[in-house]
């Protein structure tokens, strides 16, 4: 099953950085292109995660009003931290996108602090998988737009 799993995502792991690196770049000129609702700045270096601007996403589902409807609702307690968790804007965006676009995406908030209106998408994948994902992104999107 780990063979199979490795041959799925199109060879990219046994291209090293190259496939990654021309995904970064086919990302960035995607979305730039098709998806206003979303901004990218330059192509990331050195990751295979990709970042994503979300704020006019934010405002266009009413993410922050959402997130804070499900803080009132439910306080479940970290095992980690032994805080309440708290539910962030950009977690849903993510539902959204999950339940929109059958695409998941983490949460920029649940890296740090330079992640709120962010979020952040793996590109380590074969082109078909990743423009399929964007294809669906940009669908979903302008039923927003």
């Amino acid at each position: 099953a780990d063979h199979a799993a490795v041959l799925g995502v199109g060879g990219c792991l046994n291209d090293g950085g190259d496939n990654i690196d021309v995904n970064q770049q086919f990302a960035n000129k995607y979305i730039n292109g098709n998806v206003p609702l979303i901004k990218v700045g330059r192509k990331p270096e050195g990751t295979y995660l990709h970042w994503l601007d979300v704020s006019v996403v934010v405002d266009k589902i009413g993410a922050q009003k959402m997130a804070d409807a499900e803080n009132k609702r439910s306080q479940t307690i970290s095992m980690l931290t032994n805080k309440p968790n708290v539910v962030t804007p950009e977690d849903m965006v993510g539902h959204w996108f999950a339940k929109n676009a059958y695409v998941a995406i983490e949460a920029g908030s649940s890296f740090g602090y330079g992640g709120q209106n962010h979020m952040r998408m793996n590109v380590a994948t074969s082109r078909r998988t990743l423009t399929a994902a964007l294809d669906s992104m940009a669908g979903a999107l302008k039923n927003l737009a």
